[in-house]
């Protein structure tokens, strides 16, 4: 499968840094988003630090298997990943035992899609979505507790979040040694379209105008979101992967740092 990446990370208006991070492995099919929490730049290191183990891990454990990516059955790759969340979480853990990075962690959304099958994983509020012949669904729950009432009926996401307690996250990765992911498989077809995203875009910019500026092309679609999502206050990070067997695995990205 030949996927095009298109990604963008600005600084929300509110913060002093950006602490929000994003991995491209092209040879993989590898993408990921996470976005770090914690003081003096200690988000910042969580966030980078989770997607470099995650990477590496990845790598380790197909050279032990001698496989690529592709030639993986679902369940083998779903089984590495796992593995490399978990490296990832407990990376994370041990790094948060210093004094300045206490109580550090990170969110983290994942798409991996060497062939016809996209593996989804995440852990927190950061998301992916697929625009494709089902329409644009959200194919991760928010680990937080704006997600747990409104399960429960209480009142709905919408309404927690507008509260104080409406960014409480239940998930974190670091916050343990083991990563408590959810994982899952959808269909990846020519023509469909993947967004991850940080809570920096998704909490300003609605679905319907996610899937509106989601069709446009890869780079338009991306232009399209920062331009939505202007303003925003946190950390703003997205990822427009596009779904095309004809290609390779191409990507372009703009790094932005600030409004």
């Amino acid at each position: 499968m030949g996927v095009q990446v298109h990604a963008a990370s600005r600084q929300g208006a509110d913060r002093p840094h950006n602490e929000d991070s994003f991995l491209v492995c092209e040879d993989l099919g590898l993408v990921a988003v996470a976005d770090g929490m914690g003081g003096h730049r200690a988000g910042e290191v969580a966030s980078e630090l989770c997607l470099a183990v995650l990477q590496r891990s990845v790598r380790a454990q197909l050279a032990e298997r001698g496989r690529k990516a592709h030639r993986l059955s679902v369940e083998a790759r779903t089984s590495v990943l796992r593995a490399a969340l978990n490296e990832s979480a407990r990376a994370v853990f041990e790094a948060s035992r210093e004094a300045s990075k206490r109580g550090m962690g990170t969110t983290i959304a994942v798409l991996w899609v060497p062939d016809d099958v996209a593996l989804v994983a995440h852990v927190g509020d950061s998301r992916v979505y697929k625009l494709g012949r089902e329409g644009f669904v959200a194919l991760t729950v928010d680990h937080s507790l704006a997600e747990e009432v409104a399960r429960q009926g209480f009142a709905t996401a919408d309404e927690v979040r507008r509260g104080a307690l409406g960014a409480v996250l239940t998930r974190s990765l670091g916050r343990s040694p083991e990563a408590q992911a959810d994982l899952s498989t959808h269909a990846a077809r020519r023509g469909d379209r993947f967004l991850l995203a940080t809570d920096g875009l998704t909490e300003q910019v609605d679905a319907v105008e996610l899937a509106q500026n989601l069709r446009a092309a890869g780079a338009d679609a991306v232009d399209a979101l920062l331009a939505a999502s202007d303003g925003a206050a946190d950390d703003n990070t997205m990822m427009v992967v596009a779904a095309d067997p004809a290609i390779g695995f191409r990507w372009w990205r703009a790094w932005r740092r600030s409004a």
